[in-house]
């Protein structure tokens, strides 16, 4: 269960950190998703 939460609370930061490249790069990070 602990792990979900880690897994939870990377997926957000990769999500963040995602943003910020997708809006510097201007490459779309749909296809990570």
């Amino acid at each position: 269960m602990a792990a979900d939460v880690v897994s939870v609370r990377l997926s957000e930061s990769d999500k963040a950190r995602l943003d910020e490249l997708a809006s510097q790069t201007g490459s779309s990070r749909s296809s990570l998703v």
